[in-house]
């Protein structure tokens, strides 16, 4: 356990939002939650939740391109549980982590927390983004090249009535004052961020009325200077798990282009089911109209990709029961969609994630269980701008768990870095679940699995 000076000193720290790590906590447990980004030189910014005896804490190493990892730092250090990491990097090698502390006690949270980490290793102060509250709520940060992030959360102001705000931190470390940018009637949830390399942000988010019914997805954007644009209803009809959302892409998700052009996919209803339609928001706020991206009633788990060049890429999974299909199509940058194409199919097989590099080459990222035996695999796919697919590769390998929370990152030039968690029994006290990497070359090599957690 922590000192009672340690314990001092972080809560004096805190108070002025300047905590530094002051020793590493007891006994590692079980390894979560694992974030990533990976830098247009290809290393690999990689952030998880690390279980210990007396709490959970925020840990973050590197992958080289070469496959070196840097020592693991405890990014976080209090008598909380930390949770909910997020990451994001510039391109010049530095690190924004930002996570979440909850207190069991009180059932609270201390409020979003943020840190930078230097591309030669060391460490800024810890920064409070948003106060204490009493509710859990979902939050979200990104991170563009010239290191300015922007972080959206909800919070609670009322019974069934919520607001998304919206906070920024300048490369320098400059906090920028809490706005509201939401409507301030109604419930809203599963917040998301995109920043472009101007520094304007597109905040996002899903509102309903205080029952959970008429739900719709509505964004605005924020510029650099702190101008707020005009609220816009990407959706006026998205299909959710009402009355609450466990995650954004259970209903929608969103990207941005450096230059500014936002994607996004949502879940449309359809009858007892739902399609998944897109539309792209230009760079002026110029919204394109809503494409249907399918017309089964049967499709769900929305994801989408941009690349610099305007290109979009969705994905989704359709439902065929135990043998369902993770599809796919992509847009031209001039708004001509593709054909829909298989990525995989399988047994209890969901997409996990898609990404584009800037010729335009896409990496996905799902998991199946291809035997229908529980042998579960994260597997990876390329597709090339002509439309040639390579073969599906193996990503995990056999274990005791699932493969779960799979994250994928693409460099500038092509190279993939997969991350995921997965429980490992090796017969001592030490089983438990632990974090992984892998990097894909553009030809489909796989590296070693690197174990990043204990």
């Amino acid at each position: 356990m922590h000192s009672g000076l340690q314990r001092l000193a972080r809560t004096a720290a805190l108070a002025v939002a300047a905590a530094a790590v002051a020793a590493a906590p007891a006994v590692a447990q079980n390894a979560s939650a694992p974030a990533l980004a990976v830098g247009a030189g290809g290393t690999a910014h990689m952030a998880w939740i690390q279980a210990a005896s007396d709490g959970s804490y925020v840990q973050e190493r590197r992958r080289a391109p070469a496959g070196a990892l840097t020592p693991k730092q405890w990014i976080s250090l209090s008598e909380t549980m930390a949770e909910a990491p997020r990451i994001g990097s510039d391109t010049a090698g530095n690190a924004i982590i930002a996570w979440t502390e909850y207190v069991p006690a009180t059932n609270s949270t201390t409020g979003i927390l943020t840190r930078r980490r230097a591309a030669d290793g060391s460490l800024g102060p810890v920064q409070r983004v948003r106060p204490a509250t009493g509710v859990r709520h979902k939050f979200d940060m990104a991170v563009n090249g010239a290191g300015d992030a922007v972080y959206a959360w909800t919070l609670a102001t009322g019974t069934n009535s919520s607001v998304v705000q919206y906070r920024r931190r300048s490369k320098s470390g400059t906090m920028s004052a809490t706005r509201t940018v939401s409507p301030t009637t109604g419930r809203v949830e599963a917040p998301r961020v995109t920043i472009d390399s101007s520094g304007t942000a597109v905040v996002a988010w899903v509102h309903t009325s205080p029952d959970g019914s008429n739900a719709t997805v509505q964004a605005r954007s924020v510029t650099a200077t702190g101008g707020v644009g005009a609220l816009q209803t990407i959706a006026a009809s998205a299909a959710t798990s009402s009355p609450y959302i466990a995650d954004a892409r259970d209903t929608y998700d969103v990207a941005t282009a450096p230059d500014g052009r936002t994607a996004f996919a949502w879940k449309q209803p359809a009858g007892s089911g739902s399609n998944v339609n897109s539309r792209v928001r230009a760079a002026d706020g110029t919204l394109s109209a809503a494409q249907p991206l399918t017309s089964s009633g049967s499709a769900f788990d929305p994801i989408v990709a941009i690349a610099p060049t305007g290109k979009v890429m969705y994905a989704w999974t359709t439902d065929k029961g135990t043998d369902p299909t993770v599809n796919a199509r992509g847009r031209s940058p001039e708004g001509t969609l593709g054909a829909t194409f298989t990525v995989e199919d399988g047994y209890q097989l969901s997409g996990l994630d898609v990404a584009l590099d800037p010729k335009e080459n896409a990496v996905f990222l799902s998991y199946s269980d291809r035997s229908g035996t529980g042998d579960f695999r994260l597997r990876v796919r390329r597709r090339t701008p002509t439309g040639v697919l390579s073969p599906s590769q193996d990503v995990s390998t056999p274990q005791a768990g699932v493969p779960t929370s799979g994250k994928l990152g693409v460099d500038a030039n092509g190279y993939a870095v997969m991350m995921w968690e997965q429980y490992i029994d090796d017969g001592t006290s030490q089983s438990g679940r632990r974090v992984f990497a892998r990097r894909q070359t553009p030809t489909g090599e796989l590296s070693d699995i690197q174990t990043v957690s204990r």
